[in-house]
This record gives structure tokens, sequence and C-alpha cells, in this order.
């Protein structure tokens, strides 16, 4: 029987991401914020996952579609909106209902292998792709 290891971003990274996201977010808002974070290991399990108590459902839900788009196609939700907005790629052709073309969620890589992705929603789609990248630099 053979056993196949795969790379995945740990708990604690992925902990460490979605903390900084909603301290990211809730230091630059004068108004108080109200984001969501999701992050998803290499299979697409949830792995770390927290919102801010004002936070509604529907970012909720987004973050973790952001999330599972951006692992799915191995790209930023940011490129994958371009690529839609251009003809160059059809979500529906892909049957997941789940994929989401907006920007807001970016692979997690390491080493050249992607390791799981992060999904932020509740700002501006611009906002919510600023904040995933800031966010992952607390991981160099």
């Amino acid at each position: 029987m053979a056993v196949y290891l795969r790379a995945t971003v740990s708990l604690h990274d992925a902990q460490l991401l979605v903390a900084r996201a909603l301290d990211t977010a809730q230091e630059h808002s004068a108004d108080g914020a109200a984001v969501a974070c999701a992050v998803v290991g290499s299979g697409g399990e949830l792995v770390a996952f927290a919102a801010h108590d004002a936070c509604a459902a529907l970012p909720r839900t987004v973050a973790l579609r952001k999330a599972h788009t951006a692992l799915a196609l191995r790209r930023s939700t940011t490129i994958v909106q371009a690529d839609c907005q251009s003809g160059r790629l059809d979500l529906d052709r892909l049957a997941d209902a789940d994929l989401l073309a907006l920007p807001g969620g970016i692979p997690i890589v390491v080493d050249g292998a992607v390791v799981g992705a992060i999904g932020v929603s509740g700002l501006t789609a611009e906002q919510d792709a600023d904040l995933a990248a800031m966010a992952l630099t607390v991981l160099n």
C-alpha cells in the first residue's frame, strides 16, 4: 500500500493569517470592521475561520468561497475575475457552484507548492484583495 503525503498550511499558520486579516481590518476601520476570513488547506478543507462580531452572514460564506476558488484554480480571485471578464474563463463550464470570481482570495504558496488559500470578504472587492495580501505577509 502506498501512502502519499501532501503539504498543507498548518493550523498555527492559518490562525496567524486569520488574526492578521481581522486585526488589520480593525486597525484601518474608522467605523468598526465587519470582515470574515477563511483559510483552507491543500485538500480544500477549512483550517481556520473567524469574523468580526458585526460581520453579516453573506461575507462569511463568500470568504470561504473565495478561498476555495483560489485553491481550486491555483490563482488569485482577482485574476479569476479578469479572466472571466475577458472571456478566457467560464466558471459555469467548471461545474463547481462554489467557484466565485470576486477579488479577495489568494493561494498560499510555499516553495512553489500551493499549500492552501486565504479568502477575505466584507469590504470592497479591492479592499478584500489588499487585506488578504497583507495577511499573507505574516508568513514571511
